[in-house]
């Protein structure tokens, strides 16, 4: 329920990305909040729709020994074939993305995600991956938001490399914050919220989009990495949730969109308790190929790291008194793309599509969409929410359609 967060009614929009006055860019409390945009997200004629592209895995071109799933996805596994094989890949993933933002017209892009095989990447142009990663909506002008993921963290890239990168040649673009305060771990303060507005008139958000960093890499020994959100981000939830109260005059929060790459330990269960128990002719369809491989995985005797987080979301963002969380959307293993929830794990926890030709599989590749509707509720006066999800397929194919969320 909507609860006491009133929604503006006014569904008049032109612009995604609006240039804020400058009376609204910093105020003191966003300043606290670390707020940082001078652009503002909004609705498009009361609709504001994301397109999640996940796993990616552009570069592996450039190191190509390490690569045992390339050799498979090739006919031989001579180098120069392999090599070739690998730069059509990159070239087919951005026809991947073309052919989503062509069909989607989204409003906001959200890479989830391994945007790179940092293991594979050369040091001498290991950001050129990303530049070709980041072409199609770049080219489209879309404002796009980033987390990182485990291949984005290796030898000759990072996390902050990334981030830096973005915000050196695509500033005009990118919308990815860093938060030191939200991590110990400098490869893990990629954590941050992008209010989105229903018009440019309203003075307060209708949804939050959250985007949390479960940091992780690749080298020989899995263990060197932590690979979960930083237990610091804990508190760096509750206090970002009451200064966006303080900050709007909020009594509660406006419902929640999360997004981090490596999939929370609760989607285990509800891998094992639903989905491996729903019978073939389930609907909507779905792709679960592969056991869950969740945060902490590389580090057994860890009981529960992403506890923390977690608790964090469900006590903060989706607690009693507030408007809850839409879904949380999560990457990483290319082999599901199904959505539940569960009395335990109580909203939504979707896979997104894979989506880039680099990396291990053979399903068709895609992309998970969200929209978030507002308009009048049945009795026609005041704003409710719906929030719908799909996948659209790189042949235009949409699949998969379900509600995620109402109001």
């Amino acid at each position: 329920m909507l609860g006491s967060y009133t929604l503006l009614s006014t569904l008049a929009l032109s612009t995604v990305a609006a240039a804020l006055p400058a009376s609204e860019r910093r105020t003191n409390n966003q300043a606290q909040c670390n707020l940082r945009f001078d652009k503002r997200l909004q609705f498009v004629n009361g609709v504001f729709r994301t397109a999640i592209f996940s796993d990616l895995h552009y570069g592996e071109a450039q190191g190509i020994e390490w690569h045992p799933w390339g050799i498979e996805q090739v006919s031989s596994a001579r180098v120069w074939r392999f090599r070739r094989s690998l730069e059509k890949g990159d070239i087919k993933s951005t026809r991947v993305m073309n052919t989503v933002i062509h069909a989607e017209k989204p409003n906001l892009v959200v890479f989830n995600g391994d945007q790179v095989t940092g293991e594979g990447l050369l040091a001498e142009n290991a950001t050129r991956a990303y530049d070709r990663c980041l072409e199609a909506t770049v080219k489209s002008g879309l404002p796009f938001a980033a987390i990182y993921g485990n291949h984005d963290n290796s030898v000759n890239i990072s996390h902050t490399k990334l981030y830096n990168h973005e915000k050196s040649n695509y500033k005009r673009w990118s919308m990815t914050q860093a938060n030191p305060d939200s991590a110990s771990d400098q490869n893990g303060i990629y954590n941050y919220v992008l209010p989105v507005f229903e018009n440019s008139s309203a003075t307060s958000p209708s949804i939050l989009m959250w985007f949390f960093d479960s940091r992780s890499g690749i080298s020989k020994n899995a263990a060197d990495y932590e690979d979960w959100v930083d237990p610091k981000v804990s508190p760096w939830i509750r206090s970002t949730a009451a200064c966006i109260r303080s900050t709007y005059n909020l009594r509660s929060l406006p419902p929640s969109l999360t997004f981090v790459h490596i999939p929370v330990r609760r989607m285990k269960r509800l891998q094992s308790t639903d989905v491996n128990l729903r019978p073939a002719n389930y609907k909507p369809t779905f792709i679960n190929i592969d056991p869950v491989d969740s945060q902490g995985e590389n580090h057994p005797n860890v009981s529960r790291p992403d506890a923390p987080f977690w608790h964090a979301m469900h006590r903060t963002l989706n607690g009693a008194h507030e408007n809850g969380i839409i879904a949380t959307i999560v990457g990483h293993d290319h082999g599901n793309d199904w959505s539940a929830k569960s009395s335990t794990s109580p909203w939504p926890h979707c896979f997104a599509r894979h989506t880039g030709y680099g990396g291990y599989g053979f399903w068709t590749r895609g992309s998970r969409v969200v929209e978030v509707r507002s308009g009048l509720n049945s009795k026609g006066d005041s704003q409710a929410l719906i929030a719908n999800s799909w996948i659209r397929l790189e042949t235009g194919d949409k699949i998969s359609e379900s509600t995620l969320w109402k109001a």
